[in-house]
């Protein structure tokens, strides 16, 4: 059977990653906290900042439970704890 490419990239990872370790698993969070860690964490302007929540919704990375905040959702794939399953998932080794 063959694998099917990971479609999500090493940044988001990266920070769904680093939200879940601040928050934890399945946490509600509040838009606008997400939004200062983008700020902070990956320097992305505000005005793009929404854009970026956007896409991780996309990704099935985060999910919108109304009024402002989202939920973390729990990802199969730890970029720290499973570096080269998550290399091979990317086909770069």
């Amino acid at each position: 059977m063959k694998k099917k490419r990971l479609q999500i990239g090493l940044l988001y990872l990266s920070f769904h990653n680093s939200l879940r370790k601040k928050y934890g698993k399945n946490a509600i969070v509040h838009k606008r906290d997400i939004k200062i860690k983008l700020g902070r964490q990956f320097l992305v302007p505000k005005p793009l900042r929404i854009i970026a929540i956007k896409e991780l919704v996309n990704m099935k990375l985060l999910k919108d439970v109304g009024d402002d905040y989202y939920k973390i959702l729990d990802y199969k794939l730890n970029v720290e704890e499973d570096t080269q399953k998550f290399l091979k998932r990317i086909k770069f080794i």
